[in-house]
């Protein structure tokens, strides 16, 4: 468990040194709104945070989810973990 633990830890930090959740650091101006996606930002979250977005779509997923998956599924269960992410 320690070692699963640093590893989060890391994609952590990654993620806050990047600065991508962090508000104060973005110019909030008319283009942010414009081109604001949460599909872009779940995509970058699972790029940076390979291990707990998978450990997260696992806890939230259930055995005929992870089996007989459809790309709706999938959608609605990236925006299900999604928040999550965000506020680790």
């Amino acid at each position: 468990m320690g070692y699963i633990k640093k590893l989060i830890g890391r994609e952590a930090s990654r993620t806050t040194k990047g600065g991508m959740l962090q508000s104060r650091k973005m110019q909030l101006d008319e283009a942010f709104v414009l081109n604001f996606s949460l599909t872009k930002i779940h995509e970058s979250l699972r790029r940076l945070c390979p291990i707990m977005t998978e450990l997260l779509w696992e806890f939230a997923s259930t055995t005929r989810q992870r089996n007989m998956p459809s790309e709706a599924s999938i959608a609605r269960k990236d925006m299900v973990c999604f928040p999550d992410l965000i506020v680790v």
